[in-house]
C-alpha cells in the first residue's frame, strides 16, 4: 500500500498492512502526488529499457526490474516496504512468491501523465493475484467518487537478477544528479552513445562516432570537469568507456526529480557500468554494457576480429541467450 508522505525526501513511514496478500496501497489525500512522482517515473524510466518489465513483491519491498532485448542493458527499482502505508507480501505454508512479468505497453499508459494524475487521484491500490485469474489490479481512486480499476494480465516468468559487484570496480564516481543532467542535455535524444572518460585532471564525457559514418557532417560535443566537481572521486585506473545513453536518460531524470544523488562504478572498457541511487526508502541501479578497447578505437582504427569478454549476468534457472554480435557487448542474465 503506496505512501507519499516525506520521511527523508518524499515518502512516509509505514502505518500498518493490510491482511491480503499482495496488496499495496497509498495514503488518502494531498500528498498521493508524491507517491505517483515517484513510482510513476520509475516505470517511465523502466520503458525506456524495455517493452516488459517484472514485478516481484518480496519481503524486502517491491522490485520492478526490465532488461533490453539485446541484453545489454538491466535496470532495478527497489521500493522498501517503508515507502508504502500498508505492504503485505502473502505468507504461509501454502504462499508462493509472485514474479510477474507485464507488457510495458499496458502499464505505462496509466502513469504517462504525472502531472494529471497527481491533480485527480487521491489514492492508489495495486493488488496481484494468481488464483484464476494471474492478473495486477491496478485502481485509482479518484476525486468526487470516482473509481478507475485496471486488470492487467501478466505472465509467470523467473526472476530476473543480474549479479554485479560494485566494490570491486576500481573506480567511483559520485555527484549530484544536476551535475549528471548538465552534462547530458548537450547531446541530442538522438544520440544514442557516449564515451566516458576518466584521469586524475579531468572527467569528460563526449558523443561516440561509429565506423563508418561520415564524421565531417557530425557534431562532435565533449564535456570535462574537473574531480573536484564531484563529491565523491575514486580513481584505480585511466579508462574509456562507451556505453549506450538512451537507457540511462530515465534514471537521470528520476534522480533529478528527488535531488538523490548518483553514483557511478566502472572499470576498463568492456566491462559493465553501474549507474545507482539510493535513499531510505528506495534503490535504483542501470548496469550497461561498455563496447572493448578494440571497439571502441575502430571509429578512428579499423580494426579485424573483435573479441568481447563475458560479464558476469545470470538469471536464476534461466538458459543462457542466443550469442549476439560484439557491438555492444551482452550482458548474461
Amino acid at each position: 500500500m503506496l505512501t507519499s508522505k516525506r520521511s527523508r525526501s518524499y515518502i512516509e513511514k509505514i502505518t500498518g498492512c493490510l491482511n491480503v496478500p499482495n496488496r499495496f496501497e497509498n495514503l488518502n489525500g494531498s500528498k498521493c502526488e508524491r507517491f505517483f512522482s515517484a513510482f510513476g517515473r520509475a516505470i517511465q524510466a523502466l520503458s525506456r529499457i524495455g517493452d516488459e518489465f517484472w514485478l516481484d513483491p518480496t519481503l524486502k519491498g517491491l522490485a520492478l526490474r526490465a532488461v533490453n532485448p539485446s541484453h545489454s542493458a538491466y535496470s532495478c527499482f527497489l521500493f522498501s516496504p517503508l515507502f508504502f502505508q500498508r505492504y503485505k507480501v502473502g505468507s504461509g505454508p501454502s504462499s508462493v512468491p509472485f514474479k510477474c512479468k507485464l507488457s510495458m505497453k499496458s502499464v505505462l499508459p496509466l502513469f504517462r501523465c504525472l502531472t494529471s494524475i497527481e491533480r485527480s487521484v487521491d489514492q492508489c491500490q495495486i493488488s496481484v493475484s494468481s488464483s484464476l485469474t494471474d492478473r495486477v489490479t491496478v485502481q485509482l481512486f479518484c476525486r468526487h467518487g470516482i473509481t478507475k480499476t485496471y486488470n492487467l494480465h501478466f505472465q509467470e516468468s523467473e526472476a530476473l537478477q543480474a549479479v554485479f559487484a560494485t566494490h570491486l570496480c576500481p573506480n567511483m564516481l559520485k555527484c549530484p544528479a544536476r551535475l549528471f543532467a548538465d552534462m547530458v542535455m548537450h547531446f541530442p535524444m538522438s544520440q544514442e552513445e557516449v564515451t566516458l572518460s576518466t584521469s586524475s585532471l579531468r572527467v569528460s564525457l563526449r558523443n561516440y562516432c561509429e565506423e563508418g559514418k561520415n564524421h565531417m557532417k557530425m557534431m562532435h560535443t565533449q564535456m570535462s570537469l574537473h574531480p573536484d566537481e564531484f563529491d565523491h572521486f575514486e580513481l584505480g585506473e585511466d579508462s574509456d568507456i562507451t556505453f549506450c545513453l538512451k537507457e540511462l536518460r530515465g534514471l537521470l531524470a528520476f534522480a533529478e526529480s528527488h535531488c538523490l544523488p548518483v553514483s557511478v562504478h566502472f572499470g576498463t572498457a568492456g566491462k559493465p557500468v553501474c549507474f545507482s541511487v539510493e535513499d531510505l526508502v528506495v534503490e535504483a541501479r542501470v548496469v550497461l554494457a561498455t563496447l572493448t578497447d578494440s571497439e571502441s578505437r575502430s571509429a578512428s582504427q579499423p580494426s579485424g576480429v573483435v573479441t568481447t569478454s563475458e560479464p558476469r549476468w545470470r538469471s536464476p534457472n534461466a538458459p543462457r541467450p542466443c550469442q549476439r554480435p560484439p557491438v555492444p557487448q551482452t550482458l548474461m542474465f
